[in-house]
């Protein structure tokens, strides 16, 4: 068995971007390749910051079952295998993204039908009927220095540092 942490604290998305952000005592994992000593232990705290994000595909049928498989089977799949006290998953304002002005929890989801969205919704709705060991977070979209290539953020800042003009494609100032 692996030798943990005082806290027992586990993050499942060891490479996203949030993960940077947090205690560096809390072991990390990547979904991709879950270890065995994950399932053998008894988790404080599970923080779920994995998903298929690839918005840019999130139309296309041929990318379907990768959202699907990844934001919802594979959620599922760990929630119902591990062991732990709090389950801490990241839903998405994207699930909002139709609203215009704030919003809060008792806002009604209105959102622009993809296998994204779809898939976060219908885990979303999954995890809000396990109880209270599961606590769901809104996450706006933020940048950091952690961002991919592919963000707006992240091409804007390179553009600085290196003087080159960039194309930034289609902008949706309203969803921001």
């Amino acid at each position: 068995m692996k030798e943990l942490t005082d806290n027992k604290s586990l993050i499942i998305g060891a490479s996203s971007q949030l993960s940077r952000y947090m205690s560096p005592n809390i072991v990390r994992v990547s979904a991709r390749n879950i270890p065995n000593f994950v399932w053998e232990n008894v988790w404080e705290n599970v923080y779920i910051l994995f998903a298929e994000q690839r918005t840019s595909f999130s139309k296309m049928e041929y990318y379907k079952s990768d959202f699907y498989d990844v934001n919802y089977a594979l959620t599922k799949q760990i929630f119902e295998k591990i062991s732990c006290q709090n389950f801490v998953f990241l839903s998405t304002t994207e699930l909002w993204n139709q609203c215009s002005g704030s919003i809060s929890i008792e806002t009604p989801f209105n959102f622009s039908q993809n296998y994204y969205t779809d898939s976060k919704l219908k885990i979303t709705n999954y995890l809000l009927s396990e109880g209270d060991k599961v606590k769901i977070f809104y996450p706006f979209n933020f940048n950091s220095k952690f961002r991919k290539d592919t963000f707006l953020y992240k091409k804007i800042y390179e553009s600085i540092l290196n003087k080159k003009k960039i194309s930034v494609g289609n902008l949706d100032f309203s969803r921001e």
